[in-house]
């Protein structure tokens, strides 16, 4: 045989051997591995796909050069080599066939079902895992190792037969003969040459040189592999990742809040809720037999501020609930859930998204391994991310997700026994009746029961009228008695008049419980005042005028409470608490301030941040010129607040937070929904309003400064990286400057620039960049990109939070700042300022003041124009609101009068018809026709030609032609390849897409060219 061809053929049988080997090296890792993942992570049917081709290649091979081949043994050898080599790849390729058919039999476990929109790594991993499934089904322990060891066989009788005949003597005169080395140059020959003399020497060399280069490699790999496996966390390490970002995730920080601050039940008090048969004179529905063998829903409803939430506490806290209930279910096989609704709380607090999120918490928490079930997509997302040590997304919670995830919940819980406590469903913000009929239907679940409270509403009453009920009111007389006793009992005046007269005593308490008529707060406000008189040395005939001359209702109680307090400037200073706790709501319903990708959504105040509102307070302040006041002294000024707020409101806010916490980490709210209610109407609040007589009070102000101020206490007490309590208490004061009135303009814009001197200063601690420390990563705890934020500023920053009084005052002081900035123009932060917030009529002054400023409405910035920002935003959301219709009418007639361009063109909300400027504004404004948009729809006609003439007259635009033919390459280039595609907004091109590159430059060109000729001649 010819050596050249037997070498050949050898290569070619050794290419299959080692492609085999490395196939069954996957298989063997793939068998083994319990994630499903290889060192390599290979592609098991191409890998056997290649395979194929190889081994039917080689016995091509041998059948077409059979004739070449001699009949002495080392073509036969050779020959049987090749047959025995595409025997055993034949046989592999049949073993993995039998394991993909019976990894197509394999069906996915719930919850794993591919579904559109799955990342393909996520695909990829169940796919191995499916076939390391099929694999171990197929593939007995010892069969790839057996396969492992044939490939092995035949590469050592492969190595010794080209050895034997690389010592054949012929090789060299048939190499030296052949005229392919005729043809090569001397020095190639005479290396060749030396090698055959030389070749025992050399094929010694090269066998141990072999030998060496293998166990290098195999030694390099295991390191490789190793490595890898270090870097790739286990499975048990990812799921553990995944359940505790989720978790995380559907947590808020106000989960427990209000059932930790209800009000604990007053000491013998509620006791009859687990008596049976004890009735107090009411029919009632035995609540202790509905726990332990009930079913459906009980309605606990009662009169406002009648107790229900303390009662809802009390049962949930006593451990009899717990005992009845375990005989419904096993304990091992019984979940309780609670959840509060509070209106005067926290957006979770009275919303469905927070009930969901509450109660998948909980459920979750306690089992984790149902995650991957009720919440399959985002544990699939964060999976994937957790794998490839990728950031995990902040996740926005939806109605439709949170439903889906509860409904799932619910099904799957079965067997297991679910008990649901809702206290105040009348606190829920949206739908009662709604609400009302979805607990219902979960109630019909067997394995499912539910508690819920509230008032007797209409809209509760009909959907509940068939449930199991109790009406609190009619249940309390002997608690009221209990409380009245106690509290009057522990004064030392109230016994000595008992002790002298303790039928007069007994006669008041029947009064008050009588007056009460189930309503716990009025009989709460009521001791409080005779207690007053105690103090006073009123006897019981006082004692007894002091209660006839409170009103028996509630709200009656309250405006009475109001108009008696004295002196007069004390009702001056609870008009500015009560005004400053309104406005915080206020702020809360405006934004959703972001900390560390923990939402915040205000609602409860602290009792530090309306401490540093108060104006005798910001008095003390102004005294420390140090950034670091003394220790204790915010604590101080709390106290202070406190008692102001006891003496000048009349317990009507209350500080809430147990004993053990400092002062400045409690809150302070209304005392109860109803005096929220109450103090809302118009003629409270005028009263309230008139009551002011400081006409530089301002709540927004207050609130802004007390953000500031808070920052001047607590950075000087942070040495590196900013807590979360920093970027919150930024966006906060940011929020109350925007809603800050123009009159105080003049005294917020030195409090702004103090702030941004306060944070430059700190940042300096951990961040020695040259940006903005309103663009700090570390500040948002996030991992943001700070790209492209390299010129913001702090005036950037105040436009984007809608501080329109203090840029105003900038662009009155220095004109030309907008034309000096740098990166992203102002008008840009202006625009998607509005479109983050498009009803808000401050944003939209914002844009025309800039642009009355001198703001270009056409000036692109990373390839688009406020202009065209604002074009997308239409279109996208056609029709507008009846409240945003006219801002956005207002704001494009502006942009026109600018000369807003109407080359620019955007796609539809369906992103497949393109519209012009003209096409969207007509559609938005001008169909049908209405009054208010008659000024628009004469500007669209006079638009063109006063447009065209400015362009020819301006004497602005004297571009270097080079330039203008490089910008106008690179523009086209850019929408030719992104087909102009605008992240969340939509599609933006200047001028329509041309079939043809060339000849559409050369006609802009030559366009370009005529312009400049016509400028050259007017000039």
């Amino acid at each position: 045989m010819d050596p050249l061809a037997s070498i050949s053929a050898a290569a070619s049988i050794l290419g299959v051997i080692q492609f085999g080997g490395s196939l069954l090296k996957t298989v063997r890792e793939i068998y083994q591995s319990t994630s499903g993942l290889t060192a390599e992570n290979a592609n098991i049917e191409l890998a056997c796909l290649q395979l194929a081709q190889k081994a039917d290649g080689l016995g091509r091979f041998a059948k077409d050069n059979i004739q070449s081949f001699p009949s002495g043994e080392d073509g036969e050898e050779l020959i049987r080599i090749s047959e025995k080599c595409v025997s055993a790849t034949s046989d592999i390729l049949r073993s993995l066939d039998k394991v993909r058919a019976k990894q197509q039999t394999i069906e996915p476990t719930p919850g794993q079902e591919f579904t559109p929109g799955q990342k393909a790594e996520d695909v990829q991993r169940r796919r191995f895992k499916a076939f390391r499934q099929a694999l171990k089904v197929v593939w007995k322990k010892d069969e790839a190792a057996k396969a492992s060891k044939t490939l092995s066989d035949l590469r050592e009788q492969l190595e010794f037969h080209m050895l034997t005949v690389l010592q054949k003597v012929q090789v060299t005169s048939s190499v030296l003969a052949d005229y392919r080395f005729q043809a090569l140059q001397k020095s190639n020959q005479d290396l060749i040459q030396t090698i055959l003399e030389n070749r025992n020497i050399f094929v010694e060399e090269i066998r141990s040189r072999v030998d060496i280069i293998q166990k290098t490699t195999e030694s390099a790999l295991l390191d490789a592999v190793a490595r890898i496996n270090e870097r790739i966390p286990s499975n048990q390490e990812i799921e553990a990742a995944v359940r505790r970002s989720l978790l995380d995730s559907l947590r808020f920080s106000s989960i427990s809040q209000r059932y930790e601050e209800v009000a604990e039940a007053h000491r013998s008090t509620y006791e009859w809720i687990f008596r049976a048969g004890q009735n107090h004179g009411a029919n009632w529905s035995n609540f202790p037999e509905w726990l332990q063998s009930g079913s459906g829903l009980y309605w606990i409803s009662g009169k406002a501020a009648s107790g229900k939430s303390t009662l809802m506490r009390y049962i949930l806290d006593n451990g009899k609930a717990y005992e009845l209930l375990r005989r419904w279910a096993p304990e091992s096989e019984l979940d309780t859930f609670t959840f509060f609704f509070w209106n005067s709380g926290t957006i979770e607090q009275r919303s469905l998204l927070g009930i969901y999120r509450s109660i998948l918490h909980q459920y979750l928490s306690k089992h984790p391994e149902k995650i991957e079930l009720i919440l399959p997509h985002e544990y699939d997302s964060f999976y994937s991310r957790q794998a490839f040590r990728q950031d995990v997304p902040e996740i926005r919670w939806t109605i439709a997700t949170l439903q889906n995830a509860f409904e799932i919940l619910i099904e799957s819980a079965a067997p297991r026994r679910l008990c649901l406590f809702i206290d105040g469903l009348d606190e829920y913000e949206g739908d009662h009746a709604a609400m009302a009929q979805f607990l219902m239907k979960i109630g019909t679940h067997e394995h499912v029961k539910i508690c819920v409270s509230s008032r007797p509403w209409l809209e509760f009453e009909k959907v509940f009228k068939s449930c199991p009920t109790l009406r609190l009111q009619d249940l309390t007389k002997s608690d009221i008695s209990i409380y009245v006793d106690d509290r009057l009992g522990a004064n030392e005046r109230w016994a000595i008049l008992y002790e002298a007269q303790p039928d007069d005593a007994r006669n008041l308490i029947q009064d008050i419980v009588k007056m009460a008529n189930g309503v716990f707060l009025w009989v709460k406000l009521v001791l409080n005042s005779l207690l007053k008189g105690l103090d006073l040395d009123d006897d019981f005939e006082d004692l007894s005028k002091r209660l006839r001359c409170l009103p028996a209702g509630l709200e009656q109680l309250y405006s009475h409470m109001l108009k008696t307090i004295d002196p007069p400037f004390y009702l001056e200073e609870a008009a500015m608490f009560f005004e400053t706790l309104r406005t915080a709501r206020q702020a809360q319903e405006m934004s959703t301030i972001q900390t560390g990708g923990e939402e915040w959504s205000g609602g409860v105040m602290s009792l530090a941040a309306l401490a540093l509102t108060d104006r005798k307070n910001v008095k003390l302040l102004s005294q420390y010129d140090s950034m670091n006041p003394r220790d204790g002294f915010l604590r101080s000024l709390c106290r202070q607040t406190e008692n102001r707020l006891k003496s000048r409101c009349m317990g009507l806010l209350e500080i809430n937070g147990p004993q053990w916490k400092a002062p400045e980490n409690h809150t302070v709210s209304y005392i109860h929904r109803t005096l929220r209610d109450f103090l809302e109407r118009p003629q409270i609040r005028a009263m309230l309003q008139d009551a002011v007589e400081d006409e530089q009070f301002s709540p927004t102000f207050s609130l802004a400064r007390s953000c500031i101020f808070y920052l001047q206490l607590t950075l000087p007490n942070i040495a590196t990286s900013p807590s979360p309590g920093v970027w919150q208490s930024v966006q906060l004061s940011m929020t109350y400057a925007s809603m800050t009135e123009d009159k105080h303009g003049g005294q917020l814009h030195p409090l702004l620039n103090q702030l941004d001197s306060m944070m430059t200063d700190h940042q300096k601690k951990y961040d020695k960049s040259d940006l903005h420390w309103s663009t700090e990563r570390l500040l948002h705890g996030t991992s943001i990109d700070r790209s492209g934020q390299e010129h913001d500023t702090f005036l950037s920053f105040c436009i984007e939070q809608g501080v329109f009084t203090y840029v105003r005052s900038i662009l009155l002081h220095d004109p030309g700042v907008i034309q000096k900035k740098s990166g992203r123009p102002l008008l840009h932060f202006a625009v998607l300022s509005l479109i983050k917030d498009p009803s808000n009529e401050t944003r939209a002054w914002m844009c025309k003041m800039l642009l009355e400023h001198g703001a270009s409405p056409n000036q692109t910035y990373d390839g688009l124009s406020p202009w065209s920002l604002v074009m997308i935003y239409l279109a996208r959301h056609l029709p507008l609101s009846d409240t945003q219709r006219p801002i956005w009418l207002d704001l494009v007639t502006a942009f026109i009068i600018r000369d807003a361009s109407m080359t620019v063109s955007v796609a539809s909300h369906n992103s497949n018809v393109t519209m012009t400027a003209k096409s969207v504004l007509e559609m938005t404004f001008l169909l049908p026709p209405r009054p208010d948009s008659d000024t628009l729809r004469r500007l669209l006609e006079e638009h063109p030609s006063r447009y065209s003439a400015r362009q020819l007259s301006s004497r602005a635009l004297q571009p270097d032609m080079r330039k203008g033919w490089t910008e106008l390459e690179r523009a086209h280039i850019a929408a030719r390849s992104s087909v102009m595609s605008v992240q969340n907004y939509g599609t933006f091109n200047e001028t329509e897409t041309p079939s043809d590159s060339s000849g559409y430059l050369a006609t802009l060109g030559i366009i370009l060219c005529c312009c400049w000729g016509v400028e050259a001649n007017m000039s």
